[in-house]
């Protein structure tokens, strides 16, 4: 894994214990084309290919996490705040850093 990227399993384990507060959020490409699911402030992309989708769960023991979504063409930035740490999941399965990521894949501009 990278950096803060981890799952619960890795939290749990790490601090001998299950976190304080755990959120969810699901993201899912119903268009035409690919997107880029940016995780922020950590800068981390996922990209959906048409009716894909993934869940964003994060953890911390300070506060319950919050998320805040920015669209845009091509890109859905998940800001998260409050977290500790994250982990991007697919049909039950964890998905790393850069998961599916295309050549053209570029930074969303603001």
């Amino acid at each position: 894994m990278f950096g803060r990227f981890k799952s619960v399993l890795n939290f749990r384990r790490e601090h001998n214990e299950s976190p304080k507060y755990v959120a969810h959020i699901g993201v899912q490409n119903l268009g035409k084309s690919p997107i880029i699911v940016w995780v922020e402030p950590s800068a981390h992309d996922f990209t959906l290919f048409p009716y894909e989708k993934i869940e964003i769960v994060s953890q911390s023991n300070r506060a319950m996490p919050e998320f805040f979504l920015v669209e845009s063409e091509g890109n859905t930035q998940v800001y998260i705040e409050n977290r500790h740490e994250f982990c991007v999941r697919q049909d039950d399965k964890y998905l790393e850093l850069g998961h599916q990521r295309q050549e053209e894949n570029k930074f969303p501009t603001t």
